[in-house]
């Protein structure tokens, strides 16, 4: 059966050669970001999710224009790695509150002038403006990915089918699940999900499916087996952006 294959900078998703590890990048400050890139380049991931919701001024520079002098900034500190950039609002499991408006400031900010540094970004298709943000997306170099979220339990099959369809249906590259596992059938459950779905969307989308927590760990390392396209790491174990992750050595050791 012939799967989806997407050639993002040095990377092709989908080719099941390769199982990409993107690192979390969460720096506070602007100032933080060049000394701690060089930890994070040492790591050597596949690919570098910045998470701009950590950034502690972030409203006051998507307000006054000065958001993409950042992104630059990152872009510059990896220049060959395939950047994800995520908004993750408190809402959403993140880390910052910001009005629907802002949001959509901030990423329209990114498209018009941060478009050739960012690779992929990510957006909670549970927001009221995601279907128009896709649209705004159609036809550009940056590739969308639609997440789900839920920190607190695993939907039933249909429920989460039904999202993952509906994230292709609206212009999703990657659609991607993160859940909550209440037991170790909830993650067999999403796995064997994940290998379903993704053989009758072949040619189509591309997936990526997390349970989440410690029971969950085995979705991180075996994720490919299944159709998943890449997996998350923090830096250490310390230094992880949700529940479950794991420090990038150990993940490549497990992988192995």
């Amino acid at each position: 059966m012939e799967h989806l294959k997407k050639t993002v900078r040095n990377i092709t998703f989908g080719d099941g050669a390769h199982y990409p590890i993107c690192l979390s990048f969460m720096p506070k400050t602007a100032e933080e970001i060049r000394p701690l890139s060089e930890e994070y380049r040492k790591a050597a991931p596949d690919m570098i999710e910045w998470r701009m919701d950590h950034l502690e001024d972030l409203c006051d520079r998507t307000r006054n224009k000065e958001l993409v002098s950042v992104l630059k900034t990152v872009r510059e500190c990896f220049p060959e790695t395939v950047l994800l950039v995520t908004c993750r609002t408190k809402e959403e499991g993140g880390n910052v509150s910001i009005c629907p408006a802002l949001y959509t400031k901030m990423v329209r900010q990114i498209l018009e002038e941060g478009r050739e540094e960012t690779d992929l970004l990510d957006v909670e298709f549970a927001r009221k403006d995601a279907a128009e943000l896709a649209k705004d997306l159609a036809g550009e170099d940056v590739g969308l990915v639609f997440s789900f979220h839920d920190f607190s339990r695993t939907p039933e099959d249909e429920v989460l089918e039904q999202k993952l369809k509906d994230m292709v249906r609206e212009g999703a590259l990657i659609a991607k699940i993160a859940v909550m596992p209440e037991s170790e059938a909830d993650v067999e459950r999403l796995l064997n999900l994940t290998r379903r779905v993704d053989d009758e969307l072949s040619g189509q989308c591309l997936l990526m499916t997390i349970s989440m927590g410690s029971l969950g760990t085995v979705s991180r390392i075996r994720g490919k087996e299944y159709g998943s396209v890449f997996t998350f790491a923090g830096l250490t174990g310390g230094t992880v952006s949700a529940p479950g992750q794991i420090g990038i050595k150990e993940l490549k050791d497990l992988i192995r």
